[in-house]
């Protein structure tokens, strides 16, 4: 069901920009871009509250980003967001709220929808994806295969020479720069 007034989402010139912009980028492989921008895997990176996001194994550029931003802009998602976290229905399809912020929220915020706090009810959802020792799709490693091989680089008093991909490199030496307490790990 869509919003009255809303306009298709393949009908904004946006979408068609970054559609065109995909048509461009499908057949580049990560090694050019890599190559391209040796710190590729610390540009597309970023951590906030707790949380690590690695951009740089995918077929991102700077084009990219902006591109996904003015489509954010253009789809009002900002105003949606708030009103996800205000708890306001905004799940068309089935008439209510959705509830990703709270699965996600401590034990001690609350949440409230119709009423109801909802944190208690969607801690029992809540589940650490860390406990497979798998390859993945992509032939990287999850789980505890990949905190095995990384653990020791992690807590080495000597600095470790890296040989993982750019990315994961710099999400290790920024771990150390953090546990140590300096800028000097690099």
């Amino acid at each position: 069901m869509m919003a009255a007034g809303v306009r298709p989402l393949a009908d904004r010139p946006t979408w068609q920009a970054l559609r065109r912009h995909y048509d461009e980028m499908r057949n580049v492989h990560l090694r050019t871009l890599f190559a391209d921008d040796p710190k590729r895997g610390e540009r597309y990176t970023a951590e906030a509250a707790g949380l690590y996001l690695d951009c740089a194994k995918h077929r991102v550029t700077d084009e990219t980003i902006r591109l996904l931003l003015a489509l954010a802009e253009e789809s009002g998602l900002r105003p949606r967001i708030e009103a996800m976290f205000r708890g306001e229905k905004i799940n068309l399809t089935e008439g209510r709220a959705v509830l990703h912020s709270a699965l996600r929220a401590p034990r001690s915020r609350s949440i409230v929808v119709d009423g109801e706090d909802v944190v208690p009810s969607t801690a029992s959802s809540r589940r650490a994806p860390y406990g497979r020792s798998t390859l993945s799709i992509s032939g990287g490693w999850s789980g505890k295969a990949l905190a095995q091989r990384i653990v020791p680089e992690l807590e080495s008093a000597e600095e470790p020479a890296l040989r993982h991909d750019g990315s994961t490199n710099a999400l290790i030496r920024r771990y150390r720069r953090q546990r140590l307490g300096s800028g000097s790990v690099t």
